[in-house]
């Protein structure tokens, strides 16, 4: 059985996730949706935790609550270095273009001047992604603790 490569789209706003899920999967790529950073952290270790190489592709917004969208980038680079990230704002500066390039993430404002082109882009690399990564025999997690300690600290800043 061949799989399909698979995105996951972190924003807190419903209206955001309804349209990347629904575009992305009419372009034949699997996407899963979180509204929030522990949802996002349980799907993602858990993808990872069920022998599956963890997710071909992350589009995740800058502004979340609880945790910043960089906080989380900054988890998923400590245990998959390599999977792509997608970063949308509404509040674009200098500040999260340089975080977002420090961990190796290409930054979009919202709302999205070609949505179209962007999925395209998006989908494209979860494809060529899912289609030359090496699966570990060793999933590599994302401890809720860490997670905890993020939000009890309040890591909102970029």
């Amino acid at each position: 059985m061949i799989s399909k490569p698979k995105i996951l789209a972190v924003d807190d706003y419903e209206e955001t996730l309804v349209f990347l899920h629904s575009m992305i999967e009419a372009k034949g790529v699997t996407c899963d949706i979180a509204s929030g950073v522990r949802e996002a952290i349980e799907k993602f270790n858990a993808a990872c935790d069920a022998g599956l190489p963890c997710y071909d592709s992350i589009i995740m917004d800058v502004d979340l609550p609880l945790v910043s969208g960089i906080g989380v980038l900054k988890l998923i680079r400590s245990v998959h270095p390599t999977i792509p990230v997608f970063l949308l704002t509404a509040y674009d500066s200098d500040l999260v273009r340089q975080r977002a390039k420090e961990f190796g993430a290409t930054v979009n404002e919202k709302p999205l001047l070609d949505p179209q082109e962007f999925l395209s882009k998006v989908c494209s690399t979860a494809t060529q992604y899912h289609n030359t990564k090496i699966i570990s025999e060793h999933p590599r997690l994302i401890l809720p603790e860490i997670v905890q300690q993020m939000i009890d600290h309040r890591s909102l800043a970029v």
